[in-house]
């Protein structure tokens, strides 16, 4: 019995000289300055007049320039004017959000009221950032865990037939004759319980969504990919 416990003891003390030895040689990480640089070599760099050079890191639509931010509100409107009352005129959110519910079934479908609210926004001084929900209404936590089915997206719908093709068009059309600046979530925050998207078919939605709007001529809406 002595003999197992001095093996024990010396086996341990082993162990403790090699990981105490990796740990002493283990050197923190470095921090990197944030790279500054475009992509490939590529000079995506722009200067405006009377201003500083502005390099862009993917020259996407409407991309922020590297060392800036879309700086936005949400869309709860109490809100949005209390926070936007405290900042001077010079700091004021650049973009607003909103929800288009594409399978609302409580309050009727109407296009012009979800380009008023576009113009709404342009009013403010701020670029829509829109979310286009695929879902026709989102339950509680609560009345999720007694749903058999827990992903009740409509993005399967989309993806798989053309029930909501109706609404997609005027929504696109919607986008096209707004004209300014949109930037759009299409079914933002897929991997949240409170949407339900199907795995598999949400990238097949998205993908016909954005190239229905991209067939109207919408060339105002820059596409968002948000989880």
């Amino acid at each position: 019995m002595q003999r197992i416990v001095r093996s024990i003891r010396a086996l341990l003390k082993i162990l403790g000289t090699v990981f105490g030895v990796a740990c002493a040689n283990a050197t923190a990480p470095v921090p990197q300055a944030p790279n500054t640089e475009p992509p490939g070599g590529v000079d995506n760099s722009v200067t405006p007049p009377g201003g500083p050079v502005l390099t862009y890191r993917y020259g996407a639509k409407f991309e922020p320039p590297i060392g800036r931010v879309v700086h936005g509100l949400g869309q709860w409107m109490e809100y949005n004017t209390k926070y936007a009352a405290l900042l001077p005129t010079a700091h004021q959110p650049a973009s607003e959000l909103s929800f288009t519910p594409i399978a609302d079934s409580v309050r009727p479908w109407n296009p012009s009221q979800i380009l008023a609210g576009l113009q709404a926004m342009d009013a403010r001084g701020r670029i829509p950032l829109m979310n286009l929900s695929l879902y026709a209404g989102q339950p509680t936590q609560a009345e999720l865990a007694t749903m058999s089915d827990k992903l009740f997206g409509v993005d399967d719908e989309i993806a798989n037939g053309t029930k909501w093709d109706s609404r997609l068009q005027d929504f696109a059309n919607v986008l096209k004759a707004y004209k300014k600046p949109v930037m759009l979530r299409i079914g933002g925050e897929f991997n949240g319980w409170w949407n339900g998207y199907h795995p598999y078919d949400f990238p097949k939605a998205y993908r016909k969504i954005a190239a229905m709007i991209r067939a109207t001529g919408a060339s105002n809406v820059a596409f968002v990919w948000c989880y």
